[in-house]
């Protein structure tokens, strides 16, 4: 997004923002409406199959979210919003020339301390069926803010795209890889290990092949897609917007029932706990780094009248 300074962060392509998440990790992300780590071939070394504690990894129901130990190194909702309310002073700053923000610019900024970026929910299929239904396949949200005015003229647009890639614009960079943003790349690369290696435990593997056997008893079918260790829900190319619902719903259902998406994230917790035992001096000192900008960026909101 830093380089398409008047694009929406809710309206950019949905895929790619989860995909960002095990990029590094694995090879992509498949069709299918889903988001999932596809091919822990990434040259990870073998680790035994940790212990799991349940209710390590956090699930919420209400947001269809889940939290999981190295999040606790990132930055927050509410930081990630400081800092891309931040990044738009800057830009701002930049493109219209001024030190100061005007009242409507003022109003647009703050736009982003109430924005809700997308969280990571559906690395393994679907899951939490009341909030599928309610807000659809796959529940993005649409509109929200932009960075820079709206309808750029043509002429402004190589003005606004050299604003946006300015070092104290791009100073701002939220660290939360739960939400797609993965500053500093190491902070992504430890978040994501602990999903390349959940796809292949072989606790996983059962886990949904369980809550397949129950997809396939509702009439609908899986398959393996290439890469992967574990069947996915089959999606027809000519299924309706309201048949794809359907089918979803009824993923998530068979998820829910079994409490499949509480046992996968502890398994990931797991191994995230084993990437933060090697790596815990080096996770602290990122998370200081974050909160450093995160402060600046706090700061430079009170000084311009945001905060």
């Amino acid at each position: 997004m830093a380089n398409e300074a008047f694009a929406t962060r809710a309206t950019l392509p949905k895929l790619a923002v989860l995909c960002v998440a095990v990029m590094s990790m694995v090879t992509g992300c498949v069709g299918g409406g889903r988001n999932t780590p596809s091919d822990v071939s990434t040259g990870l070394p073998s680790v035994p199959p940790p212990s799991v504690t349940p209710g390590l990894g956090r699930v919420d129901m209400d947001t269809a979210s889940f939290t999981v130990p190295i999040d606790a190194y990132g930055m927050s909702l509410q930081e990630v919003n400081i800092i891309e309310a931040a990044r738009n002073v800057r830009f701002d700053i930049c493109f219209y020339g001024r030190d100061t923000l005007q009242p409507d610019e003022i109003a647009g900024v703050r736009a982003w301390l109430t924005d809700s970026p997308l969280p990571s929910r559906w690395f393994f299929g679907a899951w939490d069926a009341p909030f599928i239904a309610k807000n659809g396949w796959p529940g993005f949200p649409v509109g929200g803010p932009t960075m820079g005015p709206r309808d750029l003229p043509p002429a402004d647009v190589p003005r606004a795209q050299a604003c946006s890639s300015k070092a104290a614009v791009q100073e701002f960079a939220p660290g939360a890889p739960m939400y797609g943003f993965g500053s500093p790349d190491q902070l992504q690369r430890y978040w994501s290990e602990g999903f390349a290696y959940t796809q292949e435990d072989q606790r996983f593997i059962d886990l949904t092949n369980q809550r397949n056997v129950c997809v396939v008893g509702k009439g609908y079918s899986v398959r393996v897609q290439p890469g992967d260790t574990v069947a996915q829900l089959d999606v027809s190319g000519d299924w309706s917007d309201e048949q794809l619902l359907a089918a979803n719903v009824a993923v998530a259902q068979c998820a829910d029932d079994m409490g499949y998406t509480q046992q996968v994230v502890d398994i990931v917790a797991a191994y995230q706990m084993l990437t933060i035992g090697k790596h815990e001096a080096e996770l602290t000192a990122i998370k200081q780094k974050l909160d450093d900008v995160v402060s600046k960026a706090t700061d430079l909101l009170t000084t311009q009248g945001v905060m």
